[in-house]
């Protein structure tokens, strides 16, 4: 039987055969083709240059997969905006939104973002603030080991200070932190103490502690203390001498070494349990009276020590130019033959190093004023200028490591201005990137702080600023008053 030449199939005059060759696209699978094209054009560049100091992991979308929503302001590229922005000379947040605009377009992202910072301010806030302490803890860890620093027995040394910063006059920052009691309302500004602590290996933030200016920096302090482990050295001013903390860090076997309090009297030779050589005694604290504020009940405060035995260090400071200054230590650091009288002066003498962290933050970074007007992103600004100082810390060491230099000689300012110029070449190829790493860290350690001994320089201004009158009553009432004059 011959097979008909006709085809039973019916005929449909818009149904073509092309439609037939690939399944149409289902939903997920067009969304996962877009979560993949958003992967790879992540503005993450600078995690080529921090290897190892940002947990990229931190960064992931809490549900990631099918299902979750992509944004170009997702948590990682908003954390580098984030990041970048604290780096950059200017700070704004419209200059952030320029600069993603621009990486965008150097990506071949067609998704861009408006000029408008409104979608950049409310990225900002998604990020988690316990994120951001995990990254800040992460990166400090990353570079405690120094291996141009050696201090016996191979404890770290940790150095403490506090310091303050001003922030935008809004209502909900004045009722979080008030202003000074000497500054008018309306005129004066909100106040954030700070209280951190530093390695002095590295110059890393380890931890740090915030509050207003009617809570101590010892009560800010204490709440840092799980930050601690056993074998810790503690080095601060007269500010944390407290015998309480004394005995609780020694409970938790941190050794302290702080100058003598004001208020205490330096202890004579008579007085002392044993004389080590000169200017340098054993001598032994009595408790305190008990105190409400101490936080302890009479019962708990009676079962602490009645007595503490401390060393006290006593040397001259003579500087050219300043009057001679005599210290006095205090430490429980009892082994003179391990810690003898010259290393301990060194290392107080180095304790100014904080001094210079934070010149180094709100002078070289400028954040010295806060720019955030609500307190939750104030604490979020607080966080990533900590993240961004210890970022550049770590490159710092890096380029002191290969250059085979000691971190301290290296201009943090310097670097600064480097990592600046230096960051937008990351977007190379990952051949390139490998390169530009190593001439990152050879910019960096090509400027050294000369070996100036003994520099004395009065702190005063030739330039004189720009003449204008001070704010002397409510910026509303002088726009009223200026309003009402045009008017008459």
């Amino acid at each position: 039987m011959t097979k008909s030449k006709t085809t039973t199939t019916p005929l449909f005059p818009d149904f073509h055969l092309k439609t037939l060759r690939n399944s149409p696209r289902s939903a997920q699978k067009k969304r996962r083709e877009d979560l993949d094209r958003l992967a790879s054009k992540r503005l993450d560049h600078l995690a080529d240059m921090l290897k190892d100091f940002v947990p990229l992991k931190e960064l992931e979308p809490a549900n990631k997969g099918m299902g979750s929503r992509e944004r170009l302001y997702s948590k990682v590229n908003t954390f580098w905006a984030f990041l970048q922005q604290v780096w950059s000379e200017d700070g704004s947040c419209q200059e952030a939104v320029h600069r993603i605009i621009e990486q965008a377009e150097a990506h071949g992202i067609k998704l861009k973002p408006s000029a408008s910072t409104s979608a950049y301010v409310q990225a900002r806030k998604r990020l988690d603030l316990d994120t951001l302490w995990s990254i800040l803890y992460h990166g400090a860890g990353a570079m405690e080991l120094d291996p141009n620093e050696c201090f016996p027995e191979n404890r770290p040394w940790i150095l403490v200070d506090g310091t303050s910063f001003s922030m935008p006059d809004t209502e909900s920052n004045q009722e979080e932190w008030p202003q000074p009691s000497n500054q008018k309302p309306g005129i004066g500004f909100p106040v954030m103490k700070a209280v951190a602590t530093f390695s002095l290996g590295s110059g890393a933030i380890l931890d740090a502690e915030t509050g207003n200016q009617h809570e101590h920096e010892l009560m800010l302090f204490r709440r840092m203390y799980e930050s601690f482990t056993k074998g810790d050295i503690l080095l601060g001013d007269r500010g944390f001498c407290g015998w309480q903390m004394m005995v609780e860090l020694q409970n938790k076997k941190v050794d302290t070494v702080f100058r003598l309090h004001g208020m205490r009297k330096k202890v004579s030779n008579k007085d002392a349990l044993n004389c080590f050589e000169e200017g340098d005694l054993l001598i032994e604290q009595p408790r305190p009276q008990w105190r409400e504020e101490t936080g302890y009940s009479k019962e708990e405060w009676k079962a602490l020590p009645e007595k503490l035995t401390l060393r006290q260090i006593s040397f001259k400071v003579e500087t050219p130019g300043f009057r001679s200054e005599t210290i006095h230590l205090v430490t429980t650091l009892l082994d003179a033959e391990i810690y003898p009288k010259e290393f301990l002066m060194e290392m107080y003498l180095r304790r100014w190093k904080i001094e210079v962290v934070f010149r180094d933050i709100k002078i070289s970074m400028d954040w010295d004023l806060m720019r955030c007007k609500s307190p939750e992103m104030v604490r979020r600004e607080f966080v990533m200028m900590l993240i961004g100082y210890n970022a550049i810390r770590y490159l710092q060491l890096h380029a002191a490591n290969q250059a085979g230099l000691g971190i301290e000689s290296l201009s943090f300012k310097s670097s600064l201005q480097v990592i600046r110029i230096w960051e937008r070449r990351f977007r190379c190829a990952q051949k390139e990137k490998r390169k530009v790493m190593a001439l990152l860290l050879e910019h960096i350690a090509s400027v050294l702080i000369p070996e100036r001994p003994n520099r004395a320089e009065p702190r005063v201004k030739k330039r004189r600023p720009k003449k204008a009158k001070l704010m002397t009553r409510p910026r509303a009432d002088l726009k009223a008053e200026m309003m009402g004059k045009q008017a008459a």
